[in-house]
Protein backbone atom coordinates (compact mmCIF):
# COMPACT_ATOMS: atom_id res chain seq x y z
CA UNK A 1 0.00 0.00 0.00
CA UNK A 2 1.44 3.67 -1.04
CA UNK A 3 0.33 5.63 1.91
CA UNK A 4 1.25 8.77 -0.38
CA UNK A 5 -1.59 8.10 -2.25
CA UNK A 6 -3.88 8.61 0.91
CA UNK A 7 -5.47 12.46 -0.07
CA UNK A 8 -4.49 13.69 3.37
CA UNK A 9 -0.60 13.76 2.35
CA UNK A 10 -1.86 15.05 -1.47
CA UNK A 11 -0.78 18.53 -0.67
CA UNK A 12 3.11 17.77 1.54
CA UNK A 13 5.71 18.47 -0.65
CA UNK A 14 8.32 15.53 -1.47
CA UNK A 15 10.61 17.08 1.26
CA UNK A 16 7.90 16.85 3.77
CA UNK A 17 7.09 12.91 2.94
CA UNK A 18 10.30 12.11 3.16
CA UNK A 19 10.48 14.23 6.33
CA UNK A 20 7.66 12.33 7.64
CA UNK A 21 8.78 8.65 6.20
CA UNK A 22 12.00 8.64 8.20
CA UNK A 23 9.22 9.09 11.74
CA UNK A 24 6.99 6.71 11.05
CA UNK A 25 6.81 3.22 13.06
CA UNK A 26 5.45 -0.29 11.47
CA UNK A 27 3.58 -2.60 13.89
CA UNK A 28 1.87 -6.40 13.87
CA UNK A 29 -0.52 -6.52 16.24
CA UNK A 30 -1.84 -10.10 16.80
CA UNK A 31 -5.77 -11.58 16.06
CA UNK A 32 -7.99 -10.47 19.37
CA UNK A 33 -5.28 -8.13 21.16
CA UNK A 34 -5.38 -4.40 22.06
CA UNK A 35 -3.36 -1.59 20.28
CA UNK A 36 -4.77 0.56 22.13
CA UNK A 37 -7.21 1.32 25.18
CA UNK A 38 -8.72 4.20 27.88
CA UNK A 39 -5.89 5.51 29.84
CA UNK A 40 -3.26 5.30 27.35
CA UNK A 41 -1.57 8.27 26.64
CA UNK A 42 -3.13 9.71 23.07
CA UNK A 43 0.69 10.24 21.29
CA UNK A 44 0.33 8.26 18.15
CA UNK A 45 -1.92 8.66 15.04
CA UNK A 46 -2.54 4.94 13.27
CA UNK A 47 -3.26 4.27 10.28
CA UNK A 48 -4.41 0.42 8.94
CA UNK A 49 -2.23 -1.55 6.43
CA UNK A 50 -3.62 -4.80 6.64
CA UNK A 51 -5.87 -6.48 8.69
CA UNK A 52 -9.33 -5.66 10.44
CA UNK A 53 -9.71 -3.48 13.23
CA UNK A 54 -12.72 -2.41 15.39
CA UNK A 55 -12.60 0.64 17.81
CA UNK A 56 -15.10 0.83 20.88
CA UNK A 57 -16.42 1.99 24.29
CA UNK A 58 -17.78 -0.39 27.33
CA UNK A 59 -21.38 1.61 27.57
CA UNK A 60 -21.91 -0.12 30.78
CA UNK A 61 -24.90 -2.96 31.86
CA UNK A 62 -22.62 -5.01 30.18
CA UNK A 63 -22.84 -3.71 26.61
CA UNK A 64 -20.70 -2.31 24.51
CA UNK A 65 -20.82 -0.06 21.40
CA UNK A 66 -18.78 0.36 18.19
CA UNK A 67 -18.01 2.86 17.24
CA UNK A 68 -15.83 2.26 14.22
CA UNK A 69 -15.21 -0.87 11.78
CA UNK A 70 -11.33 0.46 10.48
CA UNK A 71 -10.27 -1.16 7.12
CA UNK A 72 -7.13 -0.90 5.35
CA UNK A 73 -5.91 3.15 4.27
CA UNK A 74 -8.06 4.17 7.19
CA UNK A 75 -6.58 6.06 10.27
CA UNK A 76 -8.16 5.68 13.87
CA UNK A 77 -7.34 7.62 16.95
CA UNK A 78 -7.38 10.98 15.66
CA UNK A 79 -8.55 12.91 19.09
CA UNK A 80 -5.36 12.58 20.03
CA UNK A 81 -4.06 14.62 17.69
CA UNK A 82 -7.17 16.70 18.00
CA UNK A 83 -6.23 17.16 22.00
CA UNK A 84 -7.74 14.52 23.48
CA UNK A 85 -4.47 13.79 26.29
CA UNK A 86 -5.48 10.30 26.82
CA UNK A 87 -7.19 7.44 25.44
CA UNK A 88 -11.27 6.93 26.15
CA UNK A 89 -11.89 3.79 23.93
CA UNK A 90 -10.32 0.77 23.16
CA UNK A 91 -8.86 -0.41 19.29
CA UNK A 92 -8.64 -4.03 19.29
CA UNK A 93 -7.57 -6.34 16.11
CA UNK A 94 -10.14 -8.94 14.95
CA UNK A 95 -9.83 -12.52 13.74
CA UNK A 96 -6.56 -11.76 12.13
CA UNK A 97 -3.44 -9.69 12.83
CA UNK A 98 -2.95 -6.35 12.08
CA UNK A 99 -0.56 -4.23 10.47
CA UNK A 100 -0.06 -0.76 11.26
CA UNK A 101 2.01 2.28 10.65
CA UNK A 102 2.31 4.80 13.46
CA UNK A 103 2.43 8.72 13.10
CA UNK A 104 3.62 10.65 16.22
CA UNK A 105 1.57 13.16 16.85
CA UNK A 106 4.49 15.48 17.65
CA UNK A 107 5.47 15.15 14.11
CA UNK A 108 2.20 15.98 12.60
CA UNK A 109 1.46 18.61 14.67
CA UNK A 110 4.93 20.05 13.29
CA UNK A 111 3.55 19.63 9.76
CA UNK A 112 0.67 21.09 10.51
CA UNK A 113 2.37 24.37 11.33
CA UNK A 114 4.41 24.19 8.55
CA UNK A 115 1.45 23.38 5.82
CA UNK A 116 -1.71 25.15 5.89
CA UNK A 117 -3.18 22.40 3.10
CA UNK A 118 -2.15 19.58 5.12
CA UNK A 119 -3.81 21.02 8.31
CA UNK A 120 -7.14 21.12 6.42
CA UNK A 121 -7.15 17.73 5.51
CA UNK A 122 -6.64 16.72 8.78
CA UNK A 123 -9.78 18.72 9.94
CA UNK A 124 -11.70 16.92 6.78
CA UNK A 125 -10.14 13.60 8.02
CA UNK A 126 -11.66 14.49 11.62
CA UNK A 127 -14.91 15.92 10.28
CA UNK A 128 -15.65 13.22 8.14
CA UNK A 129 -15.15 10.75 10.97
CA UNK A 130 -17.59 12.69 12.99
CA UNK A 131 -20.50 12.96 10.72
CA UNK A 132 -20.57 9.41 10.10
CA UNK A 133 -20.78 8.83 13.57
CA UNK A 134 -23.46 10.99 13.79
CA UNK A 135 -25.41 9.89 10.90
CA UNK A 136 -24.97 6.47 12.24
CA UNK A 137 -26.25 7.12 15.59
CA UNK A 138 -29.29 9.04 14.02
CA UNK A 139 -30.44 5.95 11.98
CA UNK A 140 -30.63 4.14 15.69
CA UNK A 141 -33.45 6.77 15.90
CA UNK A 142 -34.84 6.98 12.83
CA UNK A 143 -34.26 3.70 10.92
CA UNK A 144 -35.92 0.36 11.62
CA UNK A 145 -33.43 -2.33 12.86
CA UNK A 146 -33.90 -4.57 9.64
CA UNK A 147 -32.98 -1.88 7.29
CA UNK A 148 -29.94 -0.12 9.49
CA UNK A 149 -28.68 -4.07 9.12
CA UNK A 150 -29.35 -4.04 5.13
CA UNK A 151 -27.46 -0.76 4.62
CA UNK A 152 -24.51 -1.97 6.77
CA UNK A 153 -24.19 -5.39 4.97
CA UNK A 154 -24.54 -3.82 1.28
CA UNK A 155 -21.92 -1.11 2.47
CA UNK A 156 -19.18 -3.82 3.94
CA UNK A 157 -20.14 -6.38 0.97
CA UNK A 158 -19.90 -4.13 -2.14
CA UNK A 159 -16.74 -2.10 -0.94
CA UNK A 160 -14.66 -5.01 0.52
CA UNK A 161 -15.91 -8.29 -0.75
CA UNK A 162 -15.75 -10.01 -3.71
CA UNK A 163 -18.15 -10.92 -6.40
CA UNK A 164 -18.63 -13.90 -8.50
CA UNK A 165 -21.49 -14.26 -10.50
CA UNK A 166 -24.62 -12.77 -9.11
CA UNK A 167 -23.26 -13.46 -5.70
CA UNK A 168 -20.74 -11.23 -3.05
CA UNK A 169 -19.17 -12.65 -0.45
CA UNK A 170 -16.98 -11.14 2.47
CA UNK A 171 -15.31 -12.16 5.76
CA UNK A 172 -15.99 -9.16 7.91
CA UNK A 173 -14.87 -11.41 10.91
CA UNK A 174 -17.57 -10.00 13.38
CA UNK A 175 -19.71 -11.32 15.41
CA UNK A 176 -23.11 -11.02 15.81
CA UNK A 177 -22.66 -9.46 18.67
CA UNK A 178 -20.66 -7.10 17.31
CA UNK A 179 -22.76 -6.24 14.36
CA UNK A 180 -25.43 -5.46 16.78
CA UNK A 181 -22.80 -3.29 18.94
CA UNK A 182 -22.09 -1.20 15.60
CA UNK A 183 -25.82 -1.04 13.98
CA UNK A 184 -27.08 0.13 17.50
CA UNK A 185 -29.33 -3.32 18.30
CA UNK A 186 -29.00 -6.51 20.57
CA UNK A 187 -27.50 -9.69 19.67
CA UNK A 188 -31.33 -11.51 19.81
CA UNK A 189 -32.41 -8.84 16.81
CA UNK A 190 -29.25 -9.34 15.08
CA UNK A 191 -29.49 -13.63 14.77
CA UNK A 192 -33.54 -13.07 14.04
CA UNK A 193 -32.66 -10.50 10.82
CA UNK A 194 -29.96 -12.70 9.82
CA UNK A 195 -32.29 -15.45 10.34
CA UNK A 196 -35.06 -14.08 8.19
CA UNK A 197 -32.56 -13.19 5.28
CA UNK A 198 -31.69 -16.97 4.78
CA UNK A 199 -34.82 -18.39 4.98
CA UNK A 200 -35.40 -15.89 2.24
CA UNK A 201 -32.30 -17.20 0.56
CA UNK A 202 -31.27 -13.13 0.32
CA UNK A 203 -28.09 -13.67 2.49
CA UNK A 204 -26.39 -16.29 4.58
CA UNK A 205 -23.96 -15.60 7.60
CA UNK A 206 -21.52 -17.88 9.28
CA UNK A 207 -18.73 -17.52 11.56
CA UNK A 208 -18.28 -14.00 10.43
CA UNK A 209 -18.54 -14.76 6.57
CA UNK A 210 -20.93 -13.38 4.68
CA UNK A 211 -22.72 -14.54 1.17
CA UNK A 212 -25.23 -12.08 -0.66
CA UNK A 213 -27.12 -14.22 -2.95
CA UNK A 214 -29.58 -11.70 -4.14
CA UNK A 215 -28.22 -8.18 -3.99
CA UNK A 216 -30.80 -6.12 -4.92
CA UNK A 217 -33.61 -7.69 -2.63
CA UNK A 218 -31.16 -6.95 0.26
CA UNK A 219 -30.83 -3.23 -1.14
CA UNK A 220 -34.73 -3.03 -1.10
CA UNK A 221 -34.81 -3.46 2.59
CA UNK A 222 -32.77 -0.45 3.02
CA UNK A 223 -35.30 1.70 2.16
Amino acid sequence: MNIWEHQLFGGLPESQRLWLSERIEKMTFPAKSTIFQPGDLSGELYMLADGKVKTEVFAGNGKWLVLNLVTPGSFFGLKGLLGQPVRREFARTLRSRAKVLVFKNADLRSLMEANFCFSQQILALATAQTLQYEKRTVAQFTVPAPARMAAFLLAVVQQFGKQNGREWYYDSQLTQEEIGAFIGTGRQTVTEILTELKAKRILTYNWGKIWVHDLEKLRKMQL
